[in-house]
Order: C-alpha cells, then sequence, then structure tokens
C-alpha cells in the first residue's frame, strides 16, 4: 500500500505540545535544530499508527502538559480515509472512517498498544514503515556518487513530479508552440 499522512494534531507528546502539522502528498522534509522535536515527531507518526507500550509512553510522556494523545488522519492509495485518536495515558483509541463514523471495533485490539487498525489495514508493522516510509538522521550512509545521484532524483521528484525527468534538461529545453517561435 502507498499511504499519505495528511494531518497530525499533537496535544501532548514529549516536547511538541498543542502542535497541527498538514503533510503534503509526497516527500516532506521535517529540517530544524537540534531538540527542536524532530525525532519525537517520527516517534509521534509511529505511535499514533502502532501504539506504544506503557514502558515507551513513559520515556515520551508530555514535558509541560497532562494531555497526552493527539490525531492522525491517513489516507490510503484505494482512497479510503482514516483517523486514528490516541490518549496514551489511557491506553485508548478510537479509529475513524472519512463519514466520521467510529469503525473501531472492526479491528483488534493490543492491550499493550490499543487498536491495530492500520496494520491490519496495510499489513505495513512498525519495522517495515521505518525501513522505507522514513529516512532518520546518520542512518543513511551513501557514497559521494550515489548520494549526487538521490539529490538529482529528489530535485527532479519536487521540481517536476518525476524523478527521471530532469529539472536542468527541462529548464534549458527550448519550447516552441506551433508557428515555431520559442515560448
Amino acid at each position: 500500500y502507498n499511504m499519505n499522512i495528511n494531518n497530525l494534531k499533537i496535544n501532548g507528546f514529549g516536547n511538541l505540545i498543542n502542535k497541527e502539522i498538514k503533510l503534503k502528498k509526497g516527500i516532506n522534509l521535517i529540517i530544524g535544530n537540534n531538540e527542536m522535536g524532530k525525532s519525537t515527531l517520527l516517534k509521534f507518526i509511529s505511535s499514533m499508527l502502532f501504539g506504544i507500550t506503557k514502558k515507551e509512553a513513559d520515556k515520551i510522556s508530555p514535558w509541560h502538559s497532562s494531555d497526552f494523545s493527539g490525531k492522525i488522519d491517513y489516507t490510503l492509495d484505494n482512497g479510503k480515509k482514516y483517523s486514528i485518536f490516541r490518549n496514551f495515558s489511557k491506553n485508548q483509541s478510537q479509529v475513524l472512517n472519512d463519514e466520521l463514523e467510529d469503525i473501531t471495533s472492526q479491528y483488534g485490539k493490543s492491550k499493550t498498544r490499543g487498536t491495530s487498525a492500520f496494520y491490519e489495514e496495510t499489513k505495513i508493522d512498525e519495522s517495515l514503515f521505518f525501513s522505507t516510509a522514513i529516512v532518520s538522521q546518520g542512518q543513511t550512509r551513501l557514497k559521494n556518487d550515489e548520494e549526487h545521484e538521490l539529490m538529482q532524483k529528489i530535485t527532479n521528484l519536487l521540481s517536476t513530479g518525476k524523478d527521471n525527468i530532469s529539472y536542468k534538461n527541462l529548464k534549458s529545453y527550448n519550447f516552441k508552440d506551433a508557428n515555431n517561435n520559442c515560448i
């Protein structure tokens, strides 16, 4: 499955308090200074999709809030939209479909992690999610030529929507209209 995370609402999670983040379809790049919450944001996303254990919750409980909860909205490639709400301090979760119907009971529930809706819909577990959907800082090592190729593909993708269409070549190409005039 492909999926697109549309929106994140963080009521309280580590150092992230009362944040709403809208993500765009495609690649989203999270950049910030050290200790600004980039890794915490990634942990929030995985915790919303897969839940967290009590032991994990103790490590990431909010620093300056008693509201340890949030919501994630996502769309699967088949067009189905879901919202997952989680209250981590009470190990409660709720799943809504795109018509805002509570469909939580359609999915299994772990005593330690809550609903398993995302896994049941996609068959993507946390390990697969982190190895395919997220590249964390310092976890990717490339040779110089591989790094250049990857950067070129990302630039092409962001500029043209396709990773195999070169923005540089497209920019230097002379387009002509029906009368052979450059446009």
